[in-house]
């Protein structure tokens, strides 16, 4: 048995090495905590083999598979049954891969135990949007980095645990008006640098992506192609907002109450940096400057704003 900072690697209560080769296993020094590295995984059929031994045990901590510095591996998808079907984790960690496909019940022995499903800087193209409330427990999902576009629209999302969805970076998101409202316990929506072109809203009535939610506080549109947001597009009915982000878009024109519901207790803020406004026209911003409490923020720099008589109101209120 090897040693490393309380962490041991080899033989019992791991599989034996030879049997998971390329994975490793390691446990600390309670042997309460178990590791999986699938990192040396060049192949599915590698992967697959790995987890076809017998394994002593089998709720562990985490599966790690970085291959970031990884020049000939070939992992292009997850089928179910590449990562069998009794050892489950609480936290997967997939990142610098060429994965293309997450397939539907490839992590199903993990259904009541995944809490973090961290799947970033892959080239995800299709991922099982659907199954996520499968997953008990599952809270963070993070798919940022990979390669969703227009040819693969992201359905709406059911799971009462989720907490974090972050989508930042990928080529282009089409997103659904009705995206997390089927997450009631959403907190963060990560939607930046995605070529994103409007905040949904839907057709029949003047019903925003986030209307309904309790606990909703972190949204993130940055670096998109947004260039005017409709009334009613965000509205947390809780008053939870506390940072609320339209950064680097090509922002022009904003409607009356396009937003409602930040925190009366926090340093809320919403930051409006480098977009195309030109005015602060009393009827829109003078609600907005009313919701922040004292200590928030609006950032407004790097817009081409008309400083005249038309912002006395700000001036004299």
């Amino acid at each position: 048995i090897e040693s490393r900072d309380g962490i041991h690697t080899k033989k019992y209560p791991c599989p034996i090495d030879e049997d998971i080769l390329p994975c490793t296993c390691t446990y600390n020094d309670a042997l309460t905590d178990y590791y999986l590295d699938c990192s040396e995984a060049k192949t599915v059929d590698e992967l697959t083999n790995a987890f076809n031994a017998p394994f002593p045990f089998t709720q562990f901590v985490s599966l790690t598979i970085d291959q970031t510095t990884c020049d000939d591996c070939s992992l292009t998808s997850l089928p179910a049954g590449a990562i069998g079907s009794e050892v489950s984790f609480r936290t997967i960690t997939i990142t610098g891969t060429q994965i293309e496909t997450i397939e539907e019940e490839v992590f199903v022995a993990s259904h009541d135990a995944l809490v973090n499903l961290h799947l970033q800087s892959n080239k995800i193209r299709e991922f099982p949007f659907e199954s996520l409330g499968d997953y008990n427990v599952l809270a963070t999902l993070h798919l940022q980095g990979n390669q969703f576009d227009a040819t693969t629209p992201i359905p709406a999302i059911t799971s009462e645990s989720l907490k974090t969805i972050n989508l930042n970076s990928n080529p282009e998101l089409i997103i659904p008006p009705d995206f997390v409202l089927g997450a009631p316990a959403i907190q963060r929506v990560l939607l930046r640098n995605s070529k994103i072109q409007q905040v949904p809203l839907f057709d029949e009535s003047p019903i925003g992506m986030f209307t309904g939610l309790q606990d909703i506080n972190d949204i993130d549109f940055g670096y998109n192609r947004i260039s005017e947001i409709q009334t009613n597009s965000i509205i947390a009915e809780g008053s939870t907002l506390t940072t609320v982000d339209f950064s680097h878009n090509n922002i022009s024109i904003l409607h009356p109450v396009f937003i409602t519901g930040f925190s009366p207790d926090e340093d809320s803020s919403m930051n409006m940096q480098g977009n195309a406004i030109t005015k602060l026209d009393q009827q829109i911003w003078e609600d907005i400057f009313t919701q922040l409490p004292g200590e928030g923020s609006i950032d407004l720099s790097e817009n081409p704003i008309l400083c005249g008589c038309e912002i006395a109101w700000l001036v004299l209120s």
